[in-house]
């Protein structure tokens, strides 16, 4: 973990509120919530049997990395787990990816921790090699390119998934070729995960972070596609975007889904009905990381209610304000800054909305438990729009955006 302060200056301002930042359990920064949706996974993951597969859910942002590697941190976890956790941002293309390269990466990571802990066993070995160098033949073939199969079998198993995150080419041979024999790459990650857990003894628990930040359309083949991945003999928690909800996978995700809610700041249909536990988290979430004499009373509530309860869109907002005031060669963040920032926020948002989103928004600002269907989940996926859970959830329109759409007159209304 990278050492970690309170901000004594704007400049370190800037740097504790990097919205890409994810948290490690022992880090000073991250905020305890102990709500009954985040205690949940404990005990499923003390109760599971064999093969479980679970779905975290929720916004891009709002803390679903962090809380995924607390969980898996847990002595009550790690008593009976072995976590493995990887980014599938890190092993693949984030915009041309399918099931086939995700069960790869899978078998990719079992074999390097297989590796590591002295686990796969000489017919394991071959085995692997040879499924491995006879996938290659097999896809460079096509391609018409000669590849050489070398190194130990992780070597082998990364510098191939450097060549699918890096040729679009290679990825389409590549699904054409896995597809049929899919079942076989599922055995090979049953027979990874046989050999850890006996040489290990204790069950793997395979985490799959930044699926949620892949583009909604890939997120509906993949998740639509649910009866592969629940196929593997592992214990597997995906994230899953929030949009997802909104999608016909969904009937077959709720069950075992798990939900990472953003922090709500204010009651239904009513935007001055603050909540009062709501500010005070996310006060503290500021508090952890700045001085507080840095921030005017009323800019720290400006940014925690334009935040909208998000955490990587408060820490956003701060970024900002914070270049801002400096530009000024100002010692503190006042509210001017802050709405300039939320400006820029807001600005990001309005270019990739229509007018028939900016109808639903309006919808929703007015009624927020207008029911909205599919016609929502991209305004979910991009933050437009933002979920709220209660006995019956709802929604409203992203802080940022309460000025435009308010604002804004549909033909349907001139």
């Amino acid at each position: 973990m990278s050492e970690e302060a309170t901000a004594r200056t704007l400049n370190e301002v800037w740097n504790n509120f990097r919205p890409s930042r994810v948290l490690e359990p022992d880090s000073i920064f991250r905020v305890e919530q102990d709500t009954p949706l985040l205690r949940r996974p404990v005990r499923a993951l003390g109760r599971a049997e064999e093969s479980e597969k679970w779905f975290l859910i929720g916004h891009r942002g709002c803390g679903k990395s962090t809380y995924l590697r607390y969980l898996l941190s847990l002595e009550v976890v790690t008593e009976s787990y072995c976590p493995l956790l990887y980014r599938i941002s890190d092993v693949a293309d984030l915009g041309d990816f399918g099931h086939q390269d995700l069960l790869f990466s899978l078998a990719s990571q079992l074999v390097e921790l297989g590796q590591q802990k002295a686990a796969i066993k000489s017919k394991l070995e071959r085995r692997l090699e040879n499924w491995g160098r006879t996938l290659v033949e097999s896809v460079t073939h096509a391609e018409g390119v000669e590849v050489q199969v070398e190194g130990g079998l992780s070597a082998f198993f990364a510098k191939f998934f450097a060549r699918l995150q890096t040729q679009h080419s290679t990825r389409k041979e590549f699904r054409r070729v896995v597809d049929p024999q899919i079942g076989e790459l599922i055995a090979i990650i049953g027979e990874l995960t046989a050999a850890l857990e006996q040489r290990l003894g204790k069950r793997i628990l395979i985490g799959i972070d930044d699926l949620d930040k892949v583009r909604l359309d890939v997120a509906r083949q993949l998740f639509d596609g649910l009866v592969v991945l629940e196929r593997p003999h592992c214990h597997i928690i995906y994230t899953v975007p929030v949009a997802i909800m909104h999608e016909a996978a969904w009937t077959n995700l709720r069950t075992s889904a798990w939900y990472v809610p953003n922090i709500k700041l204010h009651t239904r249909n009513d935007r001055e009905a603050r909540t009062r536990d709501g500010y005070r988290l996310m006060r503290e979430f500021v508090e952890k990381r700045m001085d507080m004499g840095l921030i005017t009373r009323d800019a720290l509530r400006e940014v925690i209610t334009y935040g909208g309860g998000v955490f990587r869109q408060t820490c956003r907002l701060m970024q900002t304000a914070a270049d801002l005031a400096e530009d000024e060669a100002s010692t503190r963040i006042t509210v001017r800054h802050v709405r300039r920032a939320v400006a820029e926020v807001a600005n990001g948002l309005i270019d990739q909305l229509r007018p028939e989103d900016l109808d639903v928004l309006k919808s929703v600002a007015e009624d927020n438990d207008v029911l909205l269907g599919v016609v929502g989940a991209e305004l979910l996926h991009n933050l437009s729009l933002l979920r709220y859970p209660n006995e019956n959830h709802w929604h409203d329109v992203n802080p940022v955006l309460w000025e435009i759409v308010d604002g804004y007159q549909s033909d349907l209304d001139q």
